[in-house]
């Protein structure tokens, strides 16, 4: 393989190696961007200087992933499958976008705390769960780690604050420098979103410069978004709704 030129490749349905991952970095020596879809993953570590962009998309991992890219910016992850993903040498990275499947195995658990854990430096996360067990685990050990120093956006969901109050709370405390958040949650209907809402969320207002929140309604595909402007403090004088098309 020699494709000098190439900044970006996408690979599917693919059985990738060691071997196979060596001969793209080797081959591709000016890579940016690799994509990697409903992939095999037999590989030990990702190694580039040269990788801005990773995105491991319904992969299955036959053993944990070593990543180790000085110059990564971007990782975005849904669903690991057996191994999981540790994070080596990756001080620029910016965003992260993790995606965990709603049926968590309790052997994968841990592996999921290990990739979050290493995430402490980005700026942007976005992270998405139902699994209540790995919730749990957050909620335990998140207050554990090292703080969120560089954290300025937070996206979590589905959320419900009645339930997961303490699941949104443990990222707060860890996270002195978050300017924005965004909640995706589920609701029974549109009226009972426009009567709790502010109500059950409130209390957030004190810790951020915007805040937007997203309801998925139950009883219709709609999608509605609120974009509360705190100031002045009354966040129901200030609202924004509108309809979003899927």
């Amino acid at each position: 393989m020699n494709l000098p030129s190439l900044k970006k490749l996408e690979l599917t349905c693919l059985g990738v190696d060691d071997n196979f991952i060596s001969t793209i970095i080797m081959g591709c020596p000016n890579l940016e961007e690799l994509v990697m879809s409903c992939c095999i993953l037999d590989v030990y570590e990702i190694c580039s200087d040269k990788l801005k962009k990773l995105v491991l998309n319904m992969c299955v991992q036959m053993w944990d992933v070593h990543i180790s890219c000085p110059a990564v910016v971007s990782l975005r992850i849904k669903y690991l499958r057996k191994g999981g993903i540790r994070l080596h040498n990756v001080s620029p990275l910016a965003r992260a976008d993790i995606c965990f499947q709603d049926a968590v195995l309790d052997d994968s658990i841990g592996k999921y705390l290990y990739l979050l854990s290493d995430l402490s430096n980005v700026a942007s996360l976005r992270l998405h769960t139902t699994c209540r067990a790995l919730q749990a685990l957050l909620v335990a050990h998140v207050p554990k780690w090292r703080s969120f120093e560089n954290l300025r956006t937070l996206e979590l969901g589905p959320v419900d604050m009645k339930r997961d109050a303490n699941f949104v709370y443990c990222f707060l405390q860890q996270a002195p420098n978050l300017k924005k958040i965004i909640l995706q949650l589920t609701a029974p209907s549109k009226e009972a979103t426009n009567g709790e809402l502010f109500g059950n969320y409130s209390i957030l207002r004190e810790y951020f410069e915007t805040i937007v929140i997203r309801i998925i309604c139950t009883k219709s595909s709609s999608l509605l978004e609120f974009s509360p402007s705190f100031d002045p403090p009354r966040p129901e004088n200030n609202v924004q709704k509108r309809q979003i098309k899927k």
